[in-house]
């Protein structure tokens, strides 16, 4: 398992990607985070559903997706699905489905736009740290 661990941090991100694994049509689904190495993807819809998506384990799968600091580029990755599971959401008691996306080789553009875009992300983060209370 040790080998699925991340090996770079993440930034919390909701983007709206578009996915597909072979065989399967087209779908949307949305991020919760993105990494260098990765991105985890978030779904009301059930795990059984999201499996009848093709999306499961050591399946490979296709992203496409803007990010917001270049909506002119679109970002296009192959990845491999490490995760898929469900935790109840503490806030409103509804089920959520997570699906862990380990990144295939990710091009040069593509390394560069996310570079770009974590770093700004981070910036922000790191800004917004301090009282736990605002």
């Amino acid at each position: 398992m040790e080998e699925n661990r991340r090996k770079s941090i993440r930034v919390s991100c909701r983007l709206e990607v578009e996915s597909k694994t072979f065989g399967q049509k087209w779908f949307f689904i949305y991020s919760k985070n993105i990494g260098m190495d990765g991105m985890m993807l978030t779904s009301e819809s059930s795990i059984e559903k999201i499996k009848k998506l093709g999306i499961d384990i050591d399946k490979n799968i296709f992203l496409s997706f803007y990010l917001p600091n270049d909506e002119n580029y679109v970002t296009k990755i192959s990845g491999k699905v490490v995760y898929v599971g469900k935790k109840t959401d503490s806030v409103d008691g509804n089920e959520v489905s997570f699906v862990g996306i380990k990144f295939n080789e990710v091009s040069g553009d593509v390394n560069k736009h996310l570079k770009t875009f974590i770093s700004a992300m981070e910036s922000k983060v790191i800004v917004s740290r301090g009282d736990k209370n605002g």
